[in-house]
Parts: C-alpha cells; structure tokens; sequence
C-alpha cells in the first residue's frame, strides 16, 4: 500500500475536522430555526386570540367568530368537551385536534390539520364566556414554516460541498506554505549528501527562516550536526593524509630493500646472514 505524503493527511485531517464543524453548526443552527419558528408562531397566535377574546367575551350571545373572514387565519369556538360552537367563515371544515383538557387554564398549541389536507398550528386558549368555560382556537397555516425549513436545507445541501471544496483548496495552500521549509531543508540536505565525499568539504548552513518555531529549531539542529560531521571528517581527512606521509619513508627503503634481494637473486647469491649488511 502507496503511504500518502504528509500535504495529503495534513490536507485530508484539515478538511475532516472543517467538515465536521460545519456540520455540527448547521445542525444546530436548523435546530435554533425549527425551534424559534414555532415559538414566534405560538406569540402571535396568543396575541391574535387574546384581541379577539375581549369581543366575544363581552358579547355571549354575539356570533362574532362566524364573521371572520381573514385570508391565512382560522377560528373555532369550542366547547370544554371539544365540540365546535362556531367556526370563521374561511373555514371550510372543522379543525382536526387532539382532545381538548377541560380544566386547562393556559393555552396550549398543537398542529392539527383541515379535511386532511392543510397542516395548520394551532393555539388553544381557555376564557370565561359569561358563566361558561370556553376555549378558542386559532390556527395559522404551517406552509410557510415548512418551505422555510426546506429551503434552509436545500442551502445547506448546496453550500456544504462548495464550503468542503473552498476548505481543501485553503488547506492546499496553506499546507504548502507550511511545509515549504521542510522541503526546502530536505532539497538542501541532499546537495550537501552528494557533496560529501569531496575533499574541500561539504557543509553549508540550512537556511533557516524562523529561528523561533520548531522548523527553525530542527535547521539549527541539523546545522549543528553538519558542522559536526564535516569537522570529523575534515580530521579523518587529516590522519590519513598525515599517516601517508609518515609512512611514505618506511615503505620506500622496503621498497628499495625488495629491490637489491631481487638483484642478488638474479646473480645466484644466496641471503646473507645480516640483512642489514643489504
């Protein structure tokens, strides 16, 4: 198996960890938005309801409800046992919810829907009409809030490609930056490699471009161990140079020697009893 180069899992580690941000931060900014929708839809279903309970409060017998007739807003006048006393003239069905508690004495909200159809949020809100516990419910359609959340991640859908591929190409180049030194100090190791069998000597300082970060601590540390290295072997350059003109003497009179014994051979002389008499 090929080992990746350090750009490629410094590029690949860059961009996972970027993902994985990127991520997390549209989840939580969906979950924010499917969170504060409903919330603001909830407020102003309240407030909707509660301006229109101070008519039909003080009217009991006034069929206010039935008389309603606002484009995107729906209104039922319910009963404590859920049935529907009146409903806005734009409603074409009653609104399907969930059983209503009696003894509830705050609003609630709910999703319910109309003839199966139209998903709708309602707001239920429990007052006095006279001497009767009544509940009125307000609903608004859930249409809007959907397509926002949708078109929200279709954005996301669209933008977290484009952001993985900005993210690589940054890291592209920022990786190459960051490494630049490094093969800057390896290009000049190996010139100084090639030369080090020549006898003028091969070291020469790495370049260091900033002496205070862990690159310029390693250039300094090779620099250190070249200049160590080059003094051995500029000594071990020495002794032998030194060593072969000590022996150069020594090794010419054997020389010379070899060649008076190979000339009394050649005459048919034998080896003298002293050598040194040679």
């Amino acid at each position: 198996m090929k080992t990746k180069t350090l750009r490629f899992r410094m590029m690949v580690l860059f961009c996972t960890i970027v993902s994985v941000m990127l991520v997390a931060s549209y989840l939580a900014f969906w979950g924010l938005l499917a969170h504060a929708i409903p919330t603001q839809l909830n407020h102003q279903l309240q407030e909707t309801g509660r301006l229109l309970i101070a008519d039909v409060a003080a009217e009991p017998e006034a069929r206010d409800i039935e008389r309603l007739d606002i484009p995107g807003e729906f209104f039922e006048l319910l009963d404590p046992d859920g049935h529907v006393l009146q409903r806005s003239r734009n409603l074409p069905a009653p609104i399907h919810l969930k059983p209503i508690d009696p003894a509830a004495r705050h609003s609630t909200f709910q999703v319910g829907d109309i003839e199966g159809e139209q998903t709708v949020r309602v707001a239920i809100i429990p007052f006095e009409q006279g001497n009767q516990k009544r509940f009125l419910a307000v609903a608004i359609p859930t249409f809007g809030t959907n397509r926002l959340l949708d078109t929200f991640g279709q954005i996301v859908l669209i933008l977290f490609p484009i952001s993985l591929l900005l993210t690589a190409g940054i890291s592209m180049i920022y990786v190459g930056r960051s490494l630049a030194p490094i093969t800057e100090l390896t290009r000049h190791a190996a010139s100084m490699a090639r030369r080090v069998t020549q006898s003028h000597g091969f070291w020469e300082p790495l370049p260091v471009a900033t002496p205070h970060d862990e690159l310029g601590q390693l250039a300094e540390t090779f620099n250190d161990l070249f200049r160590g290295v080059d003094s051995a072997v500029g000594q071990l350059r020495q002794f032998v140079t030194d060593a072969s003109h000590e022996l150069r003497t020594p090794i010419a009179v054997l020389h010379g020697r070899n060649g008076a014994f190979a000339v009394q051979t050649a005459h048919g002389r034998g080896i003298p009893e002293n050598p040194r008499h040679l």
